[in-house]
C-alpha cells in the first residue's frame, strides 16, 4: 500500500469518496492501465483510508494523523501561507497571487445552480470564507468566517459585441486580475460571468493563492460541476462531509515540522544547499528594487522526435522525462553563467496523505533542485548527478521552504520572490482540461493572452501528441523577447545535438554552444557573449 500511495502521489492522481464508490481523477486527463488495476485491486483499503476508517500506512515513523484542530477563534498559518502572505505585502504582489480560472460554457445554461454550486463550495471548504489578521503579538492568523455571514454572490455581464466580443472579454478578465482581494475580508474567491452570444459565456473564477493552489481548482471544478448538477435534478448531496479543513491541516503541519518526524528531512536540505542560497545572475540588466510581477511569455514546440529522444534518455539511465528535461536545462544555465553550482526551483504537490486528495487549500511546496556541473563531466554522470538530486528531493518534498530559509538564515530581497530564480514545472498532457462537461453544458478552457511573472524566468513542459509543448514566461524588466527567443533556440539545438547519436562518455566542455544562435536579434546575441565567451 505503501508504494501505491506513492505512485499516486508522484502522477497528483486524485481520489475521492462520492456517494460511498471510489473515484479517479487526475489533471493529466488518462490514468496508466497498470495503476488503475492496482487501484481496483485496492479498492476497499482505499475506501478505508479515505473515510478513516483504516489506518494510514507510514504514520508509525513519526507522521501523526490530521486531527481536527481544538475550536478556537484564530489558528496558525501553514508555512506556504505564511510565504504568501508575506509575498502580498510587497508592492504589487498581492495581485500577482490572483489565480485565474477561465473557461468558454456552450449549451444550456442554469445561471441560479451555478449560482447555487459556487456558494455550496464556499460553505463547503472554509479556507474560501478564511481572512487573515495580525494579533498584537505582530503574528498574522487565520480566521474562519462563519457560513452563514457569507452571502456569496457572482458578478453578470451581457456583452452584446459580436465582432470584438473576445477583445471585451478578455479587457474585463484583466480588470479582475488586477483587482486586488482584501486578506482581512472574506470569501477570497471571485466569479463573474459574460454571456457572449445565444448559449455561450465565458466564467472566470479567481482565487488567491494563499487559499489554494492548482490541484485545488481541480477539485473545484469537479465539486462544482456535481453541485450543479445536484440543484438542476433536485438531489441529495452525494459528497460527504470533510473530515478535516485547511486551518486542522495547518496546525498539524506546524506541529510536525517542530516535531521529530521533519528531522531527517531538515538535515537533507541543509546539507543539500549548504553554506547559503546564491541565485544565478542570467541578465545584464539592473533588477528593479521591487520584484515587478510584469510578465510575457514565449511558446514553441519539442518536436515528436526530440520528446521521443528525451524518453529514451531517461529509459536508458532509469530516469524520468522530467529528469531529461532538468539535464539539459542544467546544461544550458551552466553555459550562460558560467557557475558550477547550478539552482532551479519546481513544485510538490503536498498532497502525499490521502486526506488531502480532495481539499482546496494551498498544499503546494516549491523546493530547490541544487546540483553541480563540472566541465569534465561525462553526460552520463551529469544525467546520473541530476536523478540522484531529483530521487533526493522527492524523498524530502514534506519539508517547507520558509522553514529551510530560516534555517539557513535567507534574507528575504523585494528584488526576488524567492531564493531561485528559475523554476521548472512538467505538466501532466490536459493539465488545463475541465473533465464533467455534460451534454447540455459544455466546458472548454479559456486561453488567456496576458501572463505574471513569478520568477526571473520559469520553463513549463506538457507532453501531447506532437512531442511537448513549451512555455518561457519570463519577467520583462530583465529580459527582452528576442533574449527568450535565443534562449529558447540554444536549449533546443542543445537537445538536437546531444541526442542525435548520443554518447555517455561524451565530456560536458565538448559541447559547443555557438551553432546554436539563430537570427532571432543581434542585440540578444550580442549580450549572450557578454555573458559568456563560450557561447
Amino acid at each position: 500500500m505503501n508504494e501505491l500511495l506513492k505512485k499516486l502521489a508522484e502522477k497528483d492522481i486524485l481520489l475521492e469518496v462520492v456517494d460511498g464508490r471510489l473515484r479517479v481523477g487526475t489533471s493529466g486527463g488518462e490514468v496508466d492501465a497498470g495503476l488503475l488495476g492496482e487501484i481496483r485491486e485496492n479498492r476497499e483499503q482505499l475506501i478505508g483510508l479515505l473515510t478513516g476508517k483504516e489506518p494510514i500506512p507510514g504514520r508509525a515513523a513519526g507522521w501523526q494523523t490530521i486531527s481536527p484542530a481544538p475550536v478556537a477563534m484564530d489558528y496558525c498559518l501553514s508555512s506556504g501561507q505564511q510565504r504568501i502572505w508575506t509575498l502580498s505585502q510587497l508592492p504589487g504582489g498581492n495581485r500577482a497571487y490572483n489565480m485565474p480560472g477561465v473557461c468558454i460554457l456552450e449549451g444550456v445554461l442554469d445561471q441560479d445552480a451555478l449560482e447555487f454550486a459556487f456558494d455550496s463550495l464556499v460553505q463547503r471548504h472554509e479556507i474560501l470564507r478564511t481572512f487573515y489578521v495580525m494579533n498584537q503579538e505582530g503574528e498574522v492568523r487565520q480566521v474562519i468566517e462563519p457560513a452563514e455571514n457569507i452571502s456569496f454572490r457572482m458578478g453578470v455581464t451581457v456583452i452584446d459585441d459580436e465582432n470584438g466580443s473576445e477583445e471585451i472579454v478578455n479587457r474585463h478578465i484583466g480588470i479582475q486580475l488586477e483587482t486586488e482581494f482584501d486578506l482581512g475580508s472574506p470569501p477570497l474567491i471571485r466569479v463573474h460571468l459574460y454571456k457572449t452570444g445565444a448559449g455561450k459565456w465565458i466564467l472566470t473564477c479567481i482565487i488567491h493563492h494563499i487559499a489554494g493552489d492548482g490541484w485545488s481548482m481541480q477539485v473545484l471544478i469537479r465539486e462544482l460541476l456535481l453541485f450543479y448538477h445536484q440543484h438542476r435534478t433536485g438531489g441529495k448531496p452525494i459528497l460527504p462531509p470533510l473530515s478535516i479543513q485547511y486551518k486542522d491541516y495547518a496546525s498539524w503541519e506546524q506541529g510536525q515540522v517542530s516535531g521529530p518526524a521533519l528531522a531527517r528531512q531538515k538535515e537533507y536540505w541543509r546539507q543539500r544547499i549548504g553554506l547559503g542560497v546564491v541565485p544565478m545572475k542570467l541578465s545584464l540588466r539592473k533588477r528593479p528594487a521591487v520584484f515587478t510581477h510584469a510578465g510575457a511569455a514565449v511558446n514553441y514546440t519539442i518536436d515528436a522526435a526530440t520528446a521521443e529522444g528525451l524518453a529514451s534518455l531517461a529509459a536508458r539511465y532509469n530516469g524520468t522525462l522530467f529528469m531529461s528535461l532538468l539535464f539539459f536545462l542544467r546544461l544550458l544555465l551552466w553555459r550562460y553563467t558560467g557557475e558550477r553550482k547550478i539552482m532551479m526551483g519546481t513544485s510538490f504537490a503536498g498532497r502525499s496523505l490521502p486526506e488531502l486528495h480532495g481539499q482546496i487549500g494551498l498544499y503546494l511546496n516549491n523546493l530547490p533542485l541544487i546540483g553541480t556541473v563540472d566541465p569534465s563531466f561525462s553526460l552520463r554522470e551529469l544525467f546520473e548527478d541530476v536523478r540522484e538530486m531529483v530521487v533526493g528531493a522527492l524523498g524530502n518534498q514534506q519539508y517547507p521552504l520558509d522553514r529551510l530559509l530560516n534555517d539557513i538564515g535567507y534574507k528575504t530581497d523585494p528584488g526576488r520572490t524567492g531564493p531561485f530564480n528559475v523554476f521548472v514545472e512538467l505538466h501532466s498532457e490536459n493539465d488545463t482540461s475541465y473533465a464533467g462537461s455534460n451534454a447540455d453544458l459544455r466546458m472548454r478552457p479559456w486561453a488567456l493572452p496576458f501572463y505574471r511573472s513569478q520568477f526571473d524566468v520559469s520553463y513549463s513542459f506538457i507532453p501531447t501528441r506532437r512531442g511537448l509543448e513549451g512555455t518561457i514566461i519570463y519577467s520583462t524588466d530583465l529580459f527582452s523577447e528576442p533574449e527568450i527567443h535565443i534562449m529558447k533556440d540554444r536549449l533546443l539545438g542543445l537537445m538536437n545535438d546531444v541526442l542525435r547519436d548520443f554518447d555517455g562518455s561524451r565530456r560536458v566542455d565538448d559541447i559547443s554552444f555557438r551553432k546554436f544562435i539563430s537570427g532571432s536579434g543581434a542585440n540578444a546575441i550580442l549580450r549572450d557573449q557578454d555573458l559568456q565567451e563560450a557561447f
